[in-house]
């Protein structure tokens, strides 16, 4: 599945936060979505799930226009987001929330399949998931990811305050959906994890993209700092980048 926004601009009542983004993420490839804290990056996923409608501008997937469409009609075309914080039930049990997670239409085996993918939540299927540590009921939203078998999710920060230990297994998670043929739209602190998993890099600076481009072409940390801390001064994007 494909995804662009075409020159998106939104707000909050009167208050500007994402002026004129143009984005694309192609069939099966992984975009990364960088910036400083308060710079759009949550409100710009909220744009392509339908939790936030733009004042301006084109949302649309595989060429067809979506800016009105409400979000559950999104989540039913194959959009899955994974907002940020623990998107679980916290007073049901693990495989409760599995189980709520299981579309209709999931394939035979696909929880077992899930399980596989984070073993540490098998032997606490009857626990709370409130009861979980951070990394399990982290692990355990993102089996609604596998699960959904969408064809573009969108995750919003799914390592902040976990251990590397759990970060690892969660980009590996993660590759492990890019290899399956997902699109991928990810914000995410982890800089150096990001651009490694990535094909396409875009950094978000006071709600206006002030970079787009490969990630290899970012020379390091001192470079990405001054996109997200110096908008003006920034390499604009470039016209055209979709791979």
């Amino acid at each position: 599945m494909r995804l662009d926004l075409d020159e998106v601009t939104a707000a909050y009542g009167s208050t500007v936060v994402l002026r004129d983004i143009s984005l694309s993420v192609p069939e099966g490839q992984v975009v990364a979505l960088l910036g400083a804290n308060g710079a759009g990056k949550t409100s710009l996923l909220k744009i392509v799930s339908g939790l936030l409608r733009p004042r301006r501008g084109r949302v649309l997937i595989d060429g067809e226009e979506l800016s009105t469409v409400p979000s559950d009609a999104r989540a039913r075309l194959g959009v899955c987001h994974i907002t940020e914080g623990r998107s679980i039930f916290p007073h049901l049990t693990v495989g409760d929330n599995i189980r709520l997670f299981a579309p209709k239409r999931a394939s035979p085996g696909a929880v077992e399949g899930a399980l596989d993918r984070f073993p540490a939540l098998r032997p606490c299927l009857p626990r709370p998931a409130g009861s979980l540590s951070g990394g399990q009921q982290q692990m355990l939203a993102l089996v609604r990811a596998y699960l959904s078998e969408a064809p573009l999710v969108l995750f919003d920060e799914i390592s902040m305050g976990l251990a590397p230990v759990v970060v690892d297994e969660i980009f590996e998670f993660l590759a492990g959906l890019r290899r399956a043929g997902r699109s991928l739209l990810v914000v995410e602190q982890y800089i150096p994890k990001a651009l490694a998993l990535a094909d396409v890099v875009y950094i978000l600076a006071k709600g206006r993209l002030v970079y787009a481009g490969e990630p290899a072409e970012l020379s390091g940390s001192a470079e990405i700092m001054d996109h997200y801390f110096n908008a003006a001064e920034s390499r604009r994007p470039r016209e055209g980048i979709s791979r």
